[in-house]
């Protein structure tokens, strides 16, 4: 993915170490469901993942290969950025 990822709940950019995490995140998303543009992680912990178009991606709980979705990439690039974050890539 050469996508620019950014945050997109402040204008700050992200360091390295936050990038890395951030794209590792959509990376792996990104096997369940390639329309996702946008993730969110809000304060009641939720996750909520969107298409290009602004509307929410319902993916399966199960990839194609059969794997169930692990978050712990979700929450390790969520845990190196602000609370509650956005990501989105572009």
């Amino acid at each position: 993915m050469n996508q620019e990822i950014k945050p997109a709940n402040t204008e700050t950019p992200f360091s390295a170490f936050q990038e890395r995490l951030v794209r590792a995140a959509f990376e792996y998303v990104a096997t369940f469901a390639p329309e996702v543009a946008s993730v969110e992680y809000d304060e009641e912990c939720r996750w909520c993942f969107m298409g290009s178009d602004g509307k929410p991606v319902v993916f399966p709980e199960r990839g194609a290969d059969g794997k169930v979705l692990d978050v712990s990439a979700l929450e390790a690039a969520a845990d190196a950025v602000d609370f509650p974050s956005k990501f989105s890539r572009s």
